[in-house]
């Protein structure tokens, strides 16, 4: 019935339309196409240009460049956009449509679905940003770093500390796995940091402090691992022990 198809229309927040003719005709929306644009029923006007004041100034003409091929061309009518509600909110919707033509080929009637994606393109703009503020720190972290394939231990992504500290290149790195950098298997489980033995691409070795976090990275089951390189810090413990047994030494033989 008419009451189930708007009930699912105002579910699923996808409204539907008909233009007739698709150019200059009358444009009748349904119940949920008024509510996404805020604009009551009774108080539309079903004028196709009605609905192109909706749409928002930077993508009127992409808007009207989709209708104009579809019509013309049968082009698939397929497009995200902003639009401003009656209310002055800004939305984001998804069009879909097709024409409907005579049997002389000549457009009568173009059908289509208009459904509110806000939230999931606000969901996705948050996701963006918080990645472009984790890749920040992660790019910028003095501390070597690195994400990593939790499976194959290959490096998914490297910072520019990880490239200065083990001399190889981003390029180089990308094909190599943790295996290669290695001279001594990690103890290290997720969470906890645990000290192993790296070798850099010069042959030299350092104790490194490492610590993993489980991450999903593009789709991968993967790791970020932050490395602090402890071999200076042993190095001056090793001698301050030197020193002190020299030390009890020279009072024992005193």
């Amino acid at each position: 019935t008419t009451e189930d198809l708007e009930r699912a229309q105002a579910i699923s927040e996808t409204g539907s339309w008909v233009a007739e003719p698709p150019v200059g005709g009358v444009l009748t929306w349904s119940a949920q196409t008024c509510r996404i644009f805020a604009i009551e029923p009774d108080q539309f006007d079903q004028r196709i240009e009605t609905f192109f004041k909706h749409v928002h100034p930077d993508d009127l003409k992409t808007v009207r460049d989709a209708a104009a091929a579809t019509i013309d061309h049968d082009a698939p009518y397929d497009l995200v956009h902003r639009i401003v509600r009656a209310d002055g909110a800004l939305r984001w919707v998804h069009q879909q449509a097709t024409v409907i033509r005579d049997a002389q080929g000549r457009p009568i009637r173009m059908v289509g679905a208009v459904h509110d994606i806000t939230d999931q393109r606000l969901a996705e703009e948050s996701l963006a940003q918080s990645e472009r503020r984790y890749r920040g720190l992660f790019d910028l972290s003095p501390q070597p770093m690195w994400v990593s394939d939790r499976q194959t231990r290959r490096f998914l992504a490297v910072n520019r500390a990880a490239v200065v500290h083990y001399g190889y290149s981003e390029a180089e790195f990308l094909p190599m796995t943790l295996a290669d950098i290695e001279a001594a298997p990690s103890p290290t489980r997720e969470g906890f940091p645990g000290v192993a033995r790296h070798r850099r691409r010069s042959g030299d070795l350092i104790d490194v402090q490492i610590a993993a976090t489980p991450v999903e990275f593009h789709g991968r089951d993967a790791q970020t691992v932050i490395a602090v390189d402890l071999t200076d810090l042993r190095r001056a413990e090793e001698a301050l022990r030197q020193s002190e047994a020299m030390h009890r030494r020279i009072v024992e033989t005193a």
